[in-house]
Order: C-alpha cells, then sequence, then structure tokens
C-alpha cells in the first residue's frame, strides 16, 4: 500500500458507510474550529474569522494526528505507555473540553489580549484535537486493518505508522471541508446574534462529548452509531461490528484482522 493510497482510504471512509463510525469525531472536530473561530473573530476586530478558522483547525487536526497515530503504532513502547494510561488521560482531555466548551460559550471570560491567553489558547486547540483521539473508537476498515497489522509488528511498526499517518490525514482532509462550507454558511450572516447562536450551539455539542468521556459512554455512543445506521439487516458492510478494533482494546501482540 502506497502512502496516497492510504489517504485515499481515510477520504473514502468519509464518504462511506464507516462515515458513521467517524461520528465519533465530525461534530465535535467541526464544533471546535468552528467555536473557537467565532468567538475570537467576535472578539477581536482584527482577527479574521477564516484565519482563527485555519489555525485552529491545524491545532486540533495535528492534536488528534499525534495521539491517533501513537495509540495505532502498538509495537512500540510509547504507544503501550498511553494504553497503561489510557483512562486518566480520558478523563483530563473530558475536562479540558468541558472548559473549553464553556470558554466558547461565553461562560468563561478571559483576557484575549494577554499573550498567556493566547499561546495557552493554541496549545488547548492541540490537546483538544488529541482528547478526541483518546475517545475515538475507530470501525477498522479495510484499509485500517491492513495498516495496523502493520504498526502491530516491530519490523514494519515505522511504515504502518506513516500510513496510519496518511489514512488519518485523509479523514481530516473531508471533514475540514465540511467545516469550512459550514463555517462559510454561518459567516455569511452578518448579524452577530445568528454567530452567536452558532458559537453557543457549537459549544454544546462540545460539552456533549465532554459528559460522554466523564461517564464513559463513548462506547455506547459508537454501539448506538453502529447498531442503529451500519449493521442494517440486508446489507452486507463486511461484518463491519465483527471487524472493529478499540483502541483502549487492542492486543499489542496481534495482528489486526477484519473477519
Amino acid at each position: 500500500m502506497s502512502l496516497i493510497e492510504a489517504y485515499a482510504g481515510g477520504v473514502h471512509a468519509f464518504f462511506s458507510v464507516w462515515v458513521f463510525c467517524l461520528m465519533q469525531v465530525i461534530p465535535f472536530f467541526v464544533a471546535y474550529v468552528m467555536g473557537s473561530a467565532l468567538l475570537e473573530s467576535g472578539q477581536e476586530k482584527s482577527v479574521s474569522p477564516w484565519r482563527a478558522f485555519c489555525v485552529n483547525l491545524a491545532l486540533a487536526a495535528a492534536g488528534f494526528i499525534v495521539v491517533f497515530t501513537t495509540m495505532g503504532m502498538s509495537a512500540t513502547a510509547f504507544s503501550k505507555a498511553v494504553f497503561e494510561h489510557v483512562a486518566i488521560a480520558n478523563q483530563f482531555g473530558g475536562v479540558i473540553i468541558a472548559l473549553l466548551a464553556l470558554y466558547i460559550a461565553g461562560a468563561l471570560t478571559l483576557d484575549r489580549t494577554s499573550t498567556a491567553v493566547k499561546i495557552g489558547g493554541r496549545v488547548l486547540g492541540f490537546i483538544y484535537g488529541g482528547a478526541l483521539a483518546l475517545a475515538y473508537k475507530p470501525c477498522v476498515t479495510p484499509t485500517l486493518t491492513y495498516i495496523y497489522g502493520l504498526t502491530q509488528a516491530d519490523q514494519t511498526v515505522v511504515r504502518g505508522g506513516l500510513l496510519l499517518v496518511m489514512y488519518t490525514v485523509g479523514e481530516l482532509t473531508a471533514i475540514s471541508a465540511l467545516a469550512a462550507g459550514l463555517m462559510a454558511i454561518a459567516l455569511k450572516s452578518g448579524r452577530s446574534g445568528a454567530r452567536k447562536g452558532v458559537r453557543i450551539a457549537a459549544a454544546a455539542v462540545m460539552m456533549a462529548i465532554s459528559v460522554m468521556i466523564l461517564t464513559d459512554n463513548m462506547t455506547i455512543y459508537k454501539s448506538y452509531l453502529v447498531g442503529r445506521f451500519v449493521n442494517q439487516p440486508g446489507h452486507d458492510h463486511g461484518q463491519m461490528d465483527h471487524g472493529q478494533m478499540d483502541h483502549g482494546q487492542m492486543d499489542h501482540g496481534a495482528q489486526g484482522k477484519e473477519k
């Protein structure tokens, strides 16, 4: 498999039935990049909404890629160390997401002119993406099945890691395009009230995933999505329910196989 094929596999996941598994990421990623961009551009008139959008998107995407790839490279000691502390890391991520949701909603007020606040905001954007990756329990598509087979062997873990990065970038490319389209629609309304409404809605979506993470209900959410939209009678999708592999339950010594 080439890097381009891995990237195409990630993009394809968005435009296939696998998108229902990606719903663990899509609304929450989009909510953050839109909500944070509208907040920043609303508080500082000199800040372009699109500039804030691109910066926050890049940071959240980077955090997601770093954590998701690290967890997926299960043959490495670093990945195993992450899994050993994944429960507490998830709780930390859930708290960070909740604080960001309150901030975007306007419940927490900070001095945006402060350099420390600006830097902290960027760092939290990166952490937000990482928190989503920690909470994400992916369905293993045929492309991802092949990649995980490489990342679980010492001899091929680096190659598998590169493919996993490209696969994740492919997924995020499609998600980012959706976010950009929704952002363009939001910006068409020049009314501050409408933009505030979008921002509040984004904060509510972020708070929803925070609650699911903190109450350990992400698996239930995934099961509902897969059971309701994927495993429908009369539809053969490769028995995706049996081919799924949750990061938190990955066997570091086994090859990922799709049944």
